[in-house]
């Protein structure tokens, strides 16, 4: 065995993972295209299959299954909405509301798109007991916490901020309490109230308590 060949079979499996990574994207790409056009629950295997012109043992080879793919492109589709999200906190005028205008982000964005919500909070954080699952949602919600922090932090750096405030620990319950709101936007879109209480009427009346809670326990009165 000469020196080059470790470094041959270094390249040789370089170049596969290189292609197989690249299939697995292909596959992803597929599934949401089909996750458009037909939603979550009538979204098969061998609906991705024939998008792809494959057979479902195909997929196989590359996933571990339907679960698998979902929540893959579940990671997709809320990297994709991330840059809309993350432009509303740049967009505010400080760290309170920041965290108003994503949660009525997240409002308007899933409302009528309760499929999408469905896919990324289920598919994704309900999978989270893998390690390598939870590191991938957990890169994915940083950048959302750090904008937040960040304009926390410049709440405080001018004064607005109440004394004894982390904005580290104040964004997680926040982003723990986007989540259930959400699932209560959800829940309430399926609910006979609705035809009384317009659904979006019903978000921005949350939405407008949640922004009196944080202006009052988390600025100075002005």
């Amino acid at each position: 065995m000469t020196l080059e060949e470790p470094t041959k079979d270094a390249r040789r499996k370089a170049r596969l993972e290189k292609k197989r990574q690249a299939r697995r994207q292909e596959i992803v790409d597929a599934a949401q295209q089909v996750f458009r056009e037909s939603g979550l629950e009538p979204f098969s295997l061998s609906h991705v299959a024939e998008a792809l012109d494959v057979s479902e043992a195909t997929l196989y080879y590359y996933f571990d299954g339907k679960e698998d793919i979902l929540f893959e492109l579940a990671i997709a589709v809320a990297r994709q909405d991330q840059r809309h999200f993350l432009a509303m906190i740049d967009d505010a005028l400080g760290g309170a509301e920041a965290m108003v205008a994503l949660l009525r982000g997240f409002f308007r964005h899933y409302i009528d798109d309760v499929d999408t919500m469905v896919l990324v909070y289920h598919w994704m954080f309900s999978r989270l007991q893998d390690p390598s699952r939870r590191a991938l949602a957990t890169e994915l919600l940083r950048p959302l916490r750090d904008a937040l922090v960040t304009r926390l932090r410049e709440d405080r750096t001018c004064g607005r901020l109440l004394p004894g405030i982390d904005p580290a620990r104040r964004t997680d319950a926040f982003l723990v309490q986007c989540y259930s709101l959400v699932l209560a936007v959800v829940r309430f879109k399926y609910h006979k109230w609705t035809t009384i209480h317009p659904l979006e009427a019903f978000a921005e009346d949350l939405a407008r308590q949640v922004y009196r809670d944080l202006r009052a326990s988390l600025l100075e009165p002005e």
